[in-house]
């Protein structure tokens, strides 16, 4: 598509500053856009980017002060306005059509709303009700007795277990899981047996939930994930854990059993919470980062086991030290020796 700068301004309710004729019929980088591209700068750290870029417009915040040879358009929120531009010049992939594929199988009694989109090589089990809209892309396997709401998007390859419950509007990425059973085992002797994991897991509406990213089925009673949740790719969360809702976690998050994690929490990548830990409301956990005992809402915490970001970082800054110190301790003893000599 192309569009003018004046009307992408008018659709972001931007102001612009240069040339609001210009044909914009791309989006990129700042480092690798183009004439006729549209860019943005969100994170100050980058604003030298912006007097180089070869872009014809950018986006910036209102409080944004630089060179740019270009046009810009200024905005409340660039990476939000962004967002908004790409929709406009990048239309979504076509929906499937409404329909089932001649070589989907699906069992007697399956209860599917209006214009639901089953793919190629499908399977359904008995008891499974999906609502109007939703599509099923190719090889997606749904257990018996699921229930899954409307104008969803279950990409091809996904795999959902019995007696599952989701809500509407979900986004499920290629090769996610939902529903297998939780890693629980008794030890007797030298030998681990295999603890049943008769629960289920409720998922909320407009959760989406990333590539390769597993939920394990609770021992008994629920695995749950409330309302607005975002799941990246590759993520795991274990038996019985609670996602409160609209909680963010960022690639390779780990939640141990039983774990809960508050509402509009964010756990950036390769964090994690050890079992029956509790994460407060609005908490942030930076990357690598994993608590071993419960944190209070509204705390950004590092490091393992996890503390306060600032303590964990004074921590980090005494380690780089620790050469110096060594050295210096090792001739205090040289000289106490020598002393101790005279």
């Amino acid at each position: 598509m192309s569009m003018t700068v004046k009307d992408i301004a008018e659709n972001i309710d931007g102001v612009v500053d240069g040339d609001d004729n210009v044909e914009i019929t791309s989006l990129a980088s700042l480092q690798d856009a183009v004439g006729g591209d549209i860019s943005f700068l969100a994170n100050p750290r980058y604003s030298s980017a912006v007097k180089s870029s070869k872009a014809s417009a950018v986006i910036v915040n209102n409080d944004w002060k630089g060179d740019f040879s270009g046009t810009i358009i200024k905005v409340q929120d660039a990476d939000a306005a962004f967002s908004q531009v790409a929709s406009l010049l990048i239309p979504p992939p076509a929906k499937p059509e409404a329909g089932m594929h001649p070589t989907a199988v699906v069992a007697n009694g399956v209860k599917l709303g209006d214009a639901v989109s089953i793919g190629p090589n499908v399977v359904i089990e008995s008891g499974v009700t999906i609502g109007a809209g939703t599509v099923i892309g190719a090889g997606c396997y749904i257990g018996q007795d699921t229930t899954i709401g409307s104008d969803g998007m279950i990409y091809p390859n996904v795999s959902i277990r019995e007696r599952v419950t989701i809500g509407d509007r979900i986004i499920i990425q290629m090769g996610a899981i939902v529903g297998s059973d939780g890693f629980g085992y008794t030890q007797e002797g030298r030998k681990w047996v295999k603890i049943p994991q008769v629960g289920t897991v409720e998922i909320g509406d407009d959760v989406e939930i990333g590539a390769n990213t597993t939920i394990d089925r609770a021992r008994f009673g629920k695995t749950v994930i409330e309302n607005g949740v975002k799941l990246d790719n590759h993520v795991q969360v274990a038996h019985n854990v609670h996602i409160g809702e609209n909680a963010a976690l960022v690639a390779f998050v780990a939640l141990a059993g039983s774990c809960s994690i508050g509402a509009n929490v964010q756990m950036a990548g390769h964090s994690g919470a050890s079992g029956h830990v509790h994460v407060g409301d609005y908490s942030v956990l930076m990357p690598f980062s994993a608590p071993t005992k419960d944190v209070t809402e509204k705390t950004v915490v590092s490091g393992f086991p996890a503390r306060p970001f600032m303590q964990h970082q004074k921590s980090q800054a005494a380690l780089l030290k620790l050469p110096k110190l060594v050295k210096r301790v090792a001739a205090l003893e040289k000289r106490l020796d020598d002393l101790k000599g005279e």
